[in-house]
Order: C-alpha cells, then sequence, then structure tokens
C-alpha cells in the first residue's frame, strides 16, 4: 500500500533539495593560484558545465588575421607567457665552455642575427633561406627552448633577436649563420669587398646577471623597431607555445604566504596579481604544490 508523504516531508525534502542546488552552484567556482616567472594571479575558476559560444564568437574564431607587422596586444601577452616559462625553465647553472677552457655561469643567452645585405628578398625570403634553417640546426644542436623577435633595422634590413637556454659558444652561432647568409647570397658584395665570408654579423651575451631578467627580455624581445615587418614578427619552440602556467588550487597557506612575502598588490575586475621576488615560487607554494610545480616545467 502507497503511504502519501506529509507536507512536512515534502517542505524538507524540497529545502534539502534547494540548499544542495545552492552548495553545488557555489562549488562550481574554485579559487585558483598562478605561478609566473616574478607575480602570481589570483582568480577564480569556472568548473561547471561549459555553455556553448556565441555564434559570433565561432565567427571571431574562425576568421583569421593577417600579420600587423607589429606586436599586437594578444602577440604580447602570448610572448610574455613564452618568456616567462623560458626563464622558469632555465635556473642558473655552471657550465664548461669547451673553446676557452673555462666554467662560469649560465641561465639565459641573448642572441642578435644581423643581416649584411639581404639584396632584393623580402622578409619572408629572409626567413626562409636563413631564420628557419638557423632555428632547425639550434633545435639539431638540443635547443628544445626559445623565443625569437623580428626587428626591421633604421637601414631598412630585418634583424632577429633570440633568447635561449642552452650554451653556444658566440664563434659556432657566428659560423652557422654566415652560412645560411653566403647560401642565400647575402655575403657577396662583402666577400667582393672584404675578401672573406666571415662578417660580425652576430652578437651573443648572457644575462643571468640581469636582477630582472624577466622585464629585460621583454624589453628588448617586444619593442618596435625602425618600423612593420612584412611578415612572422616572433615565434618560440612548440613547447614553450603548447605549454600553459602552473596553477594549483589556491589555500589559507597560500593567501598567507602571499600576504608575507608579495612586494605589489594590484587588484583588478576578474584576477589579483602578487608581484613576488623573481624566480622564487617556493616563498608561496607548499611542498607538495612545489613538488607538482617541478613537475609541470619538467614535462613542458
Amino acid at each position: 500500500m502507497y503511504i502519501g508523504l506529509s507536507s512536512i516531508t515534502i517542505a524538507r525534502q524540497k529545502a534539502c533539495k534547494t540548499l544542495e542546488l545552492r552548495r553545488k552552484r557555489n562549488l562550481m567556482y574554485i579559487d585558483i593560484l598562478q605561478i609566473r616567472h616574478s607575480e602570481a594571479l589570483v582568480y577564480q575558476q569556472w568548473i561547471g558545465p561549459r555553455m556553448p559560444p556565441k555564434q559570433t564568437q565561432i565567427d571571431a574564431l574562425v576568421k583569421s588575421k593577417a600579420y600587423s607587422g607589429t606586436v599586437t596586444d594578444a602577440a604580447a601577452k602570448r610572448m610574455r607567457k613564452a618568456i616567462s616559462l623560458l626563464i622558469q625553465k632555465s635556473p642558473r647553472q655552471k657550465i664548461f665552455n669547451p673553446v676557452s677552457n673555462t666554467h662560469h655561469q649560465f641561465s639565459i643567452g641573448f642572441v642578435t642575427l644581423t643581416l649584411v645585405d639581404q639584396g632584393k628578398d623580402s622578409i619572408k625570403e629572409v626567413y626562409s633561406k636563413c631564420l628557419a634553417p638557423f632555428l632547425k640546426w639550434l633545435r639539431y644542436t638540443g635547443v628544445k627552448d626559445y623565443v625569437w623577435k623580428a626587428e626591421l633595422q633604421v637601414r631598412g634590413t630585418i634583424h632577429y633577436h633570440i633568447a635561449v637556454n642552452k650554451f653556444i659558444h658566440y664563434q659556432i652561432l657566428r659560423d652557422k649563420w654566415n652560412l645560411f647568409q653566403k647560401k642565400a647570397g647575402y655575403l657577396n658584395k662583402y666577400a667582393k669587398k672584404h675578401k672573406h665570408f666571415r662578417p660580425n654579423s652576430t652578437d651573443v651575451h648572457a644575462i643571468h646577471k640581469v636582477d630582472k631578467i624577466e622585464a629585460y627580455l621583454c624589453k628588448y624581445l617586444m619593442k618596435g623597431g625602425s618600423g612593420a615587418v612584412a611578415g612572422k614578427v616572433w615565434d618560440c619552440s612548440r613547447n614553450l607555445k603548447d605549454a600553459k602556467y602552473f596553477s594549483t588550487e589556491l589555500t589559507y597557506q597560500n593567501i598567507d604566504k602571499l600576504r608575507t612575502y608579495c612586494r605589489k598588490e594590484i587588484n583588478g575586475e576578474y584576477s589579483t596579481i602578487f608581484t613576488l621576488p623573481q624566480g622564487k615560487p617556493a616563498l608561496v607554494l607548499s611542498k607538495l604544490q612545489m613538488s607538482e610545480y617541478r613537475k609541470h616545467l619538467l614535462a613542458i
């Protein structure tokens, strides 16, 4: 025999369902701590079911934008991420220089590649003949992580800045860059005048001694140059492009540490940015989080 529920029981069940629904809704957002090289972000992340994007958003994703020849705001954001991850992956280390037979400190190398004469070739042709094979050679030598930027000089020729975290002697870099220039015919006039194919076309220096290394790299890799570049402005290694910042669920312990070691706090509409001592995520992470952070970097 069916026994009906009393009105009080029904009311209680409805109330419990309402409370459970509210609880689940509240759990749709979780507080996230995101680690960068010299700052941390705190924001809320939605973990509920995702709504399908509006048609206008889909249309915007489908439409591809042509290169503007400059670093746009969106490109600058992606470049900063690549630079930050490059630095996070590159702790200071002691390396051996086989040319000078000495040991010294190394973290990031900053390389400038200059064209002696690109003739009538376009920037796209220069990329195809020189930079693309040079980057391929870098990868062959074991350079896994790099960020590069094209910049137009006053005299109208292009040159490139590249940040790498593997030590390669400047003579080797210069000889290889000159080899690609020679194959492209860019050294013919120089050789006719100087009787050799060995111009000083590269500049290489380590920047491990710079206090604000991220700001330094962003300054030199994101400056505008003398005009718009008619081609690809910048790029990075695939692993840096595909990788994400390390993120973990925020804890009360994290909050206490952020308040203790924070040098500056900026409250935005959707997040709070904490400026921290560069390269010291251990100051705000727990031991378990620090272990996960190291695993994250190794996986990039």
